[in-house]
């Protein structure tokens, strides 16, 4: 895995920060706005030095949680924005 990859992931868990969260090539990969059971695209944007965790940005998702509500902020990164400060707002 390399910055800049695109990844095609299911999301698994959420992290303590409310980020989807799964486990690629070893690493745990953290992505603003996936939640639980998303199938996600995502870019990777960090890979940590002295950790297993990488972060990806969220690019799409392609098939929605069927627990996802819609975020009720337009600015919230599922809606198109640049926001992931309410990740939870959406389960």
């Amino acid at each position: 895995m390399r910055v800049g990859d695109e990844l095609r992931i299911g999301i698994t868990d959420l992290s303590a920060e409310g980020h989807g969260l799964v486990v690629v090539d070893g690493r745990n990969v953290h992505v603003a706005g996936a939640m639980p059971r998303d199938q996600v695209r995502a870019r990777v944007t960090n890979l940590a030095r002295q950790s297993d965790a990488a972060y990806a940005r969220l690019e799409s998702i392609l098939e929605p949680s069927p627990a996802r509500r819609r975020a009720p902020c337009a600015a919230d990164v599922t809606n198109g924005g640049g926001c992931t400060g309410c990740p939870l707002s959406v389960l």
